[in-house]
């Protein structure tokens, strides 16, 4: 989501949260970025209502007058500190987007709206996901005023709520083009694999969950005007837990692609990245053996008049998908009849 792209509906929520804000942290997301159902607890806390409230308070925004600034002055400063949304007084887009655009130049590219998350991508790397930052979410309370709002702090509220009550999760990651969504799927599972334990084969079942991404994004992301890597597909992803808390396995139930991209591009756009990596990463004899050149004659991947991203290099990252698909257990029959 842009910072400029705030519609009058979330706007309207955001407006009516803030005039009657909930006792206890429950909600779900209506035009955000993520959302899940059931309470935000932590380590199994019953309700954690009234540390919301306080630790909420500490950033209220008034409308008063102060000495030097007059309103407007002390609404600006009040802008500035706020951290989820729903304590907004005055509520509209200026107001939404001048405290986005003040966080985002604070490298803070995430603002709460209750129980949502609001990321506007930065579009560089912020060492901000780290196992640093992983220890210091894993089973915080998600509106502790000391840490600052967070995806790995969705992700451990909904991880304990579904560890600790029982209750299944639902997080929903939606977004513009470019707005970060395949990022902040990323992210989600690097928290999950980080603070769910290990026994027996977790840790194997853990890998092939995160090396699913490079196979995923090779065969449905592309080039777009907009980004490089752009999703071109929908998947919802379904990951199982022990009682314990520990991954036992995961399946895609839904995989949505793109799938005119196939035969027709627009200008500065390509084809999905699994071709053009193929054929820049498989050897003379193994593109001999499917009868196979370069990317330039085929008419399918030139349409755009792009066959390479700058800054990705297609070799590089083919050889990185044989090696997820080697952990993903895929034979070299298999292989060979996926590239075929």
């Amino acid at each position: 989501v842009t910072a400029d792209d705030m519609s009058s509906a979330t706007l309207r929520r955001i407006s009516t949260m803030s005039r009657s804000p909930p006792s206890s942290p429950t909600g779900e997301m209506e035009h955000g970025v993520s959302k899940r159902r059931g309470s935000t607890s932590s380590k199994g806390s019953a309700d954690l209502g009234p540390m919301r409230r306080r630790s909420l308070h500490r950033y209220s925004v008034t409308k008063g007058s102060s000495s030097g600034g007059g309103r407007r002055g002390s609404l600006r400063r009040g802008l500035m500190a706020v951290r989820d949304l729903v304590l907004l007084e005055r509520i509209d887009h200026d107001a939404v987007v001048q405290v986005l655009r003040k966080r985002f130049s604070d490298d803070q590219i995430y603002t709460y709206i209750g129980n949502v998350v609001v990321s506007v991508n930065p579009y560089k790397n912020l060492n901000i996901y780290d196992s640093a930052t992983i220890d210091k979410y894993r089973g915080a309370n998600m509106f502790d005023a000391q840490l600052p709002p967070h995806i790995f702090s969705l992700t451990d509220a909904a991880y304990g709520d579904m560890r600790f009550r029982g209750n299944n999760q639902c997080i929903i990651i939606s977004g513009e083009s470019g707005a970060g969504k395949t990022e902040a799927s990323k992210k989600i599972m690097q928290y999950i694999a980080a603070v769910s334990g290990s026994s027996g084969g977790g840790d194997a079942i853990k890998e092939k969950l995160l090396r699913t991404n490079p196979v995923l994004e090779a065969f449905g992301n592309a080039k777009t005007i907009r980004n490089d890597n752009s999703s071109r597909f929908g998947k919802y992803i379904d990951i199982h837990f022990t009682k314990s808390g520990i991954i036992e396995g995961a399946k895609i139930e839904q995989y949505l692609l793109e799938k005119s991209r196939i035969v027709g591009q627009a200008e500065d756009e390509r084809n999905y990245h699994i071709f053009y990596r193929m054929l820049s990463g498989m050897s003379k004899e193994e593109k001999g053996r499917l009868q196979l050149t370069d990317a330039s004659n085929y008419s399918y991947l030139i349409q755009g008049n792009c066959l390479t991203c700058p800054g990705m290099n297609d070799a590089a990252e083919f050889a990185l998908i044989r090696d997820a698909m080697k952990i993903l257990m895929f034979s070299e029959d298999e292989q060979w009849n996926i590239w075929e």
